[in-house]
């Protein structure tokens, strides 16, 4: 049976989506789930960082440990997003390993030995959390350049404005000058900008310019995405192809069921289907 892989972002701690996930996985034989992004409930403050922080410890790690010893021959990987808080990524790293395995940008090999990488930033948002947050090439006009970041003391207050050395290019670039020269798996928790991945009405683009010419450059097998949870509905498309990359974001949406994408490994392209979309 051909490697199946699932895809996923933009859960939110909704465990209903989660178990949904599970389900999915074990249905077609999947080898593979990659979670995108945005794991945790939203919460601000501290109380937000707390709550999030219980999410992983009660809920999500635990779950994963079940979810792998049910299923052994399935691997997890995930990475956190925007509306994630960075200063829990010690409950995730403490215990990755296990029974799932953190996205990296220096990548990890899934079965077949494709490169997979994993980019958690994304463009300067309208909201507070700032986190995972940098500075792109381009400006949508939808930026708060104002907000908080956590750290090991608490919670800190930051202007992005003070930090425009902090950019996703820069990253990008680094990441460039460390994969070799063939086949990978690119997972950007942003999509990229102008395409109908990123777009929060019909005619604003918010996704990001730098990663668009990361893949432009480097034409991965695949891009997976999320971040934008209402851009297939905006634009009637989850997927699109950008200099020969099949790039994808599934949208998200908490009224409805799982938004997912399953495909095989060796071929994207050409058996991709998406929960709710077909």
């Amino acid at each position: 049976m051909p490697d199946k892989i699932i895809f996923t972002a933009d859960l939110h701690g909704k465990r209903e989506h989660y178990e949904e996930l599970f389900s999915l996985a074990e249905n077609p034989g999947a080898r593979t789930i990659i979670i995108g992004g945005d794991l945790t409930p939203h919460g601000y403050g501290l109380d937000g960082i707390l709550k999030q922080r219980k999410f992983l410890t009660d809920f999500l790690v635990p779950r994963l440990d079940a979810f792998s010893a049910a299923a052994p021959g399935i691997e997890v990987f995930l990475m956190m997003g925007n509306d994630d808080w960075r200063v829990n990524m010690d409950v995730l790293r403490s215990n990755a390993g296990r029974s799932f395995r953190l996205l990296e940008a220096k990548g990890n090999v899934l079965a077949d030995g494709t490169l997979l990488i994993g980019y958690p930033f994304v463009p300067i948002t309208p909201f507070r959390l700032k986190d995972w947050e940098k500075w792109d090439k381009k400006l949508t006009g939808q930026e708060n350049f104002f907000g908080l970041r956590s750290t090991e003391d608490g919670i800190e207050e930051i202007s992005l404005e003070e930090r425009k050395h902090e950019k996703l290019e820069t990253d990008l670039l680094k990441i460039s000058g460390e994969i070799e020269p063939h086949d990978f798996i690119f997972v950007s928790h942003s999509p990229p900008y102008g395409t109908l991945l990123d777009l929060i009405s019909p005619e604003s683009h918010v996704g990001s310019q730098s990663i668009r010419e990361f893949l432009e450059k480097h034409s991965p097998r695949l891009s997976l995405h999320g971040h934008i949870h209402e851009s297939p509905y905006v634009s009637k498309r989850y997927k699109e192809k950008l200099a020969g990359t099949l790039c994808v974001n599934p949208g998200q949406s908490f009224a409805s069921k799982l938004h997912a994408v399953i495909f095989e490994a060796a071929d994207p392209e050409g058996t991709i289907s998406h929960t709710i979309f077909g």
